[in-house]
């Protein structure tokens, strides 16, 4: 069965007041967008904002740690055995940052 002409045309006038209402809401929600954009792109030249809270700058082009150069920073060169006249161990029997009692290890550091 098809609809009547009466019914076409209030089905046409609903149609049209829901587009006009979306319509609405659209130019409501760009001219928001733009609003917000423009807060987007201010910053403490161009705004009353101070500078610690601009953005940074992307620190990914700054060379990572592996890639610097070595420095190998100064130490003195250790006495051969046969120049060594006196041998002492030290050890500590309390931790200097926690105060607990430190393990005995059967391993020696040279």
């Amino acid at each position: 069965m098809q609809p009547s002409y009466e019914q076409l045309l209030t089905e046409n006038a609903e149609l049209r007041a829901l587009i006009n209402k979306l319509e609405k809401v659209i130019n409501k929600l760009e001219a928001h967008i733009a609003q917000l954009e423009e807060q987007l792109n201010q910053n403490s030249k161009n705004s009353s904002k101070p500078p610690s809270t601009d953005q940074k700058a992307n620190r990914s082009s700054l060379p990572k740690a592996e890639n610097r150069p070595y420095h190998p920073g100064a130490s003195r060169q250790l006495l051969p055995a046969s120049a060594v006249t006196s041998h002492k161990v030290c050890c500590l029997k309390v931790c200097p940052h926690c105060h607990s009692d430190m393990q005995a290890t059967d391993k020696l550091f040279s």
